[in-house]
């Protein structure tokens, strides 16, 4: 049973998905559940065949490797844990792997699953994940965590502008983004990438 937090996410994205709306913005602090959120509304969006993959953006390494283990792991005695088992296993997300400029950054041919990287990797090896953007065009589920780091130029670490960039090309090819952040304004300052403040 998600938090009313985590099905108000589901819901949101979901319903732009199949309503034709290309983005969603959530505001949330740390410890809300937010990684839990994006995973199973990543689920949600495969369950219902509205995406096949998931791209996963998060601004520092121990983040990507929390997506990663705390949704599937492998225990100590070969089974499986992690927070996929809350979801019926006939129709779940798989794994999403941590690949630091890796390829494959998903299988050829294999649906259902997902990776997970920094920022700042996203900015050192671009092409890699243009590329793997371009084939999976309209059919992955873009989630970029922490957005407010995504685009300021204060934040060297990151790439911050850089990656604010290719996010929005990214954005541009995805079924559907869903960014996620603690504060409505970038770390500058300055507007959320891809918001709208009407």
């Amino acid at each position: 049973s998600p938090r009313p937090f985590q099905r108000e996410v589901i819901n949101i994205v979901l319903d732009g998905m199949t309503s034709g709306r290309d983005r969603t913005i959530v505001m949330a602090s740390p410890g809300s559940g937010k990684t839990l959120a994006y995973q199973a509304a990543s689920t949600f969006a495969y369950r219902e065949g509205l995406a096949d993959l998931v791209a996963v953006f998060v601004p520092r390494i121990v983040l990507a490797q929390q997506c990663e283990t705390s949704w599937l792991h492998r225990r100590n005695d070969g089974s499986q844990g992690g927070d996929h088992l809350l979801f019926d296993a006939r129709s779940r997300l798989g794994r999403i792997q941590h690949v630091p400029n890796q390829t494959p950054l998903t299988r050829p041919g294999e649906t259902g699953v997902g990776f997970v990287t920094t920022y700042s990797a996203l900015v050192s090896n671009t092409v890699i994940y243009e590329s793997w953007a371009r084939h999976h065009q309209g059919r992955f589920l873009l989630i970029a965590d922490e957005a407010q780091f995504c685009g300021a130029s204060n934040d060297e670490e990151c790439g911050g502008t850089r990656a604010g960039a290719l996010i929005t090309e990214l954005h541009s090819l995805a079924a559907h983004t869903l960014l996620l952040t603690g504060t409505p304004y970038r770390s500058d300052g300055q507007p959320l990438l891809l918001a709208n403040y009407d």
